[in-house]
């Protein structure tokens, strides 16, 4: 963190900061724990290429108020924003300890009660940009998860895969079928967390279960398990899921529709070593 951003932070939260540890956090930003004169912890996140990520913290703080305005009386926690600026976020620290044995569980009866309390009529959102990486996420108003998966996350995606002629192509044939591999979706949305993977959960020292790091917008509930069932939780987080609010029909077949989305995201981020993954996807789908 550089002397100017930490003066900023300073000056927004009132308080100085006497000590600074580097923690992880991710894969673009710098994570650092500060210590405040005032005895608190609180956790910074600081970017300084974030001039090339419009809105990155900002886009980041908004998911966070949604998710833990959802998650009132879940058993799921989301940590409070403190203060945001253009090249850093600060957020309420959470004493990290290792998942108690019943942590899928409950994380998964959390996450349908989180999604039933939250549910609506309109996807999408309001137009504003969240992140998902450093993927630009766009996130207008759509009828429904089919006109919204196919102009806000699909065509992007492909356009954006320019480089990779044989994902482009079947990503298209994927376009012209989208609403015969998405039949069946539910009508209403519910607010998800968008990027919800192993690393973006957690415990602390009370068995408290945490949520961060979100790219939310408002889809059908299924959206959320494309990126849980990629580097995410198991049958244990799926059933207790589902012994709360069941499934219908045909989901996981649909499901693969979302799995794609993330596979695609770090086809972009990361590079080839995940086309072969997107091709044998979309070619189970077209």
């Amino acid at each position: 963190m550089n002397a100017k951003t930490q003066t900023a932070i300073e000056a927004v939260i009132g308080q100085r900061i006497a000590r600074l540890r580097s923690c992880s956090g991710g894969d673009i930003n710098a994570a650092t724990l500060a210590s405040l004169d005032d005895g608190r912890d609180v956790f910074i996140k600081t970017n300084p290429q974030a001039s090339a990520l419009p809105e990155l913290f900002v886009a980041e703080a908004r998911g966070l108020v949604e998710l833990k305005r959802a998650a009132v009386d879940t058993g799921l926690h989301v940590p409070e924003v403190l203060a945001v600026g253009d090249d850093f976020l600060v957020l309420q620290a959470i004493k990290e300890a290792t998942p108690p044995q019943d942590f899928e569980e409950r994380l998964g009866r959390g996450l349908a009660q989180l999604h039933r309390q939250s549910r609506g009529d309109r996807f999408g959102g309001d137009g504003a940009r969240n992140y998902l990486g450093r993927w630009p996420q766009p996130n207008p108003a759509a009828r429904n998860v089919v006109e919204f998966w196919a102009t806000a996350r699909l065509e992007p995606m492909l356009r954006d895969l320019a480089a990779y002629p044989e994902v482009v192509k079947l990503g298209q044939q994927l376009l012209d079928v989208l609403d015969q591999r998405l039949a069946g979706s539910e009508a209403e949305s519910v607010l998800i967390h968008g990027d919800l993977w192993s690393g973006n959960a957690c415990a602390d020292t009370q068995g408290r279960v945490w949520l961060y790091d979100p790219a939310s917008f408002r889809a059908c509930r299924e959206v959320e398990f494309g990126m849980t069932r990629l580097f995410g939780f198991g049958r244990r987080f799926e059933d207790a899921y589902q012994e709360v609010w069941p499934l219908p029909d045909g989901w996981e077949q649909r499901v693969e529709v979302y799995r794609l989305h993330h596979l695609m995201s770090h086809l972009w981020h990361f590079g080839g070593g995940y086309e072969a993954q997107c091709l044998s996807v979309l070619r189970t789908l077209v």
